[in-house]
């Protein structure tokens, strides 16, 4: 609570400054135009920022470890009530990192005042832009672009603008409520699917992870959206509802792209269980799946003009080289370790698209054999090799994507990669932007390394189970 109250007193100033200081854990409480003087405080609210999560990251560990070792018996209402009470202390803060939600409020303000579509209109297009509150507080070079996200979240974005009335403090109090209600509503999901010996403990996991609390209560992120409805897809797949289960689907990939490169791994899983039941024509479960995505999906590019276009173009480009990613690496490796970074991502683009279909054929027959369980470790161990290869900016909240797919296995090498990540990423974060070029550098870089030591470590236990899968 101490940690969140240093930026939730931001929510008594008016106008709000926030944006501007990002990465300052004191959110500009110590500023001065002196940048001699205000560098200590910086560096300060670092080591607190590092040594705070940290340490809640350990205790997060020594809990989860805990309850691992003696699972909690009985009605789960108690543990929901603590995870509830952490969720609404962390969406009390602020986000003094990466405070993209301010974009979120400015391209649904764009839509719902002005009538106009962020699908191909900027807010720097508009006169007099600077002047509207609503505006304040989005990273400059954001004011000039289109909206990365899908149709789904803009409806969203939009329909929370409209109901802000244009405060810009209530939008994002907004948000945070939107978010709380998929917090518990994942919560939900990730207690049905994980195995019923290990439910309490998954629920604690999940609900209480730091990753997710930080990302997605305090900074803000939709990715929640996505995992809900993930998670969801994922629940009325093992229940064989196929059509219900690919519009869950396509509703995810209408908030944010990236779960349509779980589509081969669903379209196999309802394959793989009609046959086991011993339906005639299989293969009519996947076509139900994929007419449920594509249903939802191609409803849902028809809200706005422009929005197909710029999903085709974010998909052929990717996006720039931001953090953490394998090009700090090699970056750190020395000049002549890279290629150049623009043939290098298309490279390992078309590396990840090439070795798609081999990793399909890999856990064929163990999703014939376990069709679920291995589809979920499918789309984990997919969403893995994009971070580790292609992803040109690994923020921590993307991985909240991988944690549910985790945490809804059985106790073992997924839960590790999961509970690690989330205990050791976030401390190091606050060096990653607006520092000396050589502190930047390290902990971007060192923040991969983590992600790929953890990440091989997994895909090297998921290769020892691989006698079914090959």
């Amino acid at each position: 609570m101490l940690v969140m109250a240093v930026s939730a007193r931001l929510w008594l100033q008016s106008p709000l400054k926030l944006t501007e200081f990002e990465f300052d854990f004191f959110l500009g409480l110590f500023h001065s135009a002196d940048r001699v003087q205000a560098a200590p405080w910086l560096l300060w609210g670092r080591l607190i920022h590092f040594g705070a999560l940290l340490a809640l990251g350990l205790l997060y560990l020594a809990l989860v470890h805990r309850l691992w070792r003696a699972p909690p018996a009985g009605p789960a209402r108690r543990l929901a009530w603590h995870v509830a009470g952490l969720a609404l202390v962390f969406a009390a803060g602020m986000p003094w990192v990466s405070p993209d939600a301010f974009y979120y409020i400015g391209t649904g303000w764009l839509e719902a005042h002005y009538g106009l579509n962020p699908y191909q209109q900027t807010m720097k297009a508009l006169s007099g832009f600077a002047a509207d509150p609503m505006f304040a507080n989005i990273y400059p070079t954001f004011l000039g672009g289109i909206t990365p996200y899908g149709p789904l979240f803009q409806k969203l974005a939009a329909g929370v603008a409209w109901l802000s009335g244009g405060n810009e403090k209530l939008a994002l109090a907004l948000f945070k409520v939107v978010f709380l209600a998929a917090h518990a509503g994942a919560c939900v999901l990730v207690y049905q699917l994980a195995p019923r010996a290990w439910r309490h403990v998954a629920l604690v996991a999940y609900g209480a992870n730091p990753i997710i609390l930080f990302s997605v209560l305090t900074c803000a992120h939709n990715d929640h959206l996505t995992n809900v409805a993930v998670l969801g897809a994922l629940c009325l797949l093992r229940r064989q509802s196929v059509l219900a289960a690919g519009a869950a689907l396509g509703v995810a990939f209408s908030f944010k792209y990236f779960p349509v490169i779980y589509l081969p791994a669903f379209l196999l899983v309802a394959w793989a269980q009609a046959s086991q039941r011993m339906a005639p024509g299989a293969w009519r479960d996947s076509a139900r799946l994929l007419a449920g995505f594509l249903l939802v999906a191609l409803a849902a590019q028809l809200l706005y003009p422009g929005s197909v276009d710029k999903f085709t173009r974010m998909a052929g480009s990717g996006f720039d080289i931001y953090r953490n990613s394998i090009h700090h690496l090699l970056q750190l490796l020395g000049p002549g370790a890279e290629l150049a970074r623009p043939e290098l991502g298309r490279f390992l683009q078309h590396l990840f698209i090439g070795a798609y279909p081999l990793l399909l054929l890999a856990f064929w027959r163990r999703i014939r054999a376990v069709p679920f369980e291995a589809g979920v470790q499918l789309c984990l161990v997919t969403t893995l090799s994009y971070f580790l290869l292609v992803n040109a900016s690994n923020q921590e909240w993307y991985l909240t994507w991988l944690i549910g797919l985790a945490i809804i296995q059985p106790p073992g090498a997924a839960w590790r990669l999961a509970l690690r990540l989330s205990a050791f990423f976030l401390p190091l974060v606050i060096f990653t932007v607006k520092g000396p070029p050589e502190m930047v550098l390290l902990a971007n870089a060192a923040l991969y390394l983590l992600l790929l030591a953890l990440g091989l470590y997994y895909l090297g236990q998921v290769r020892k189970d691989m006698p079914l899968a090959a």
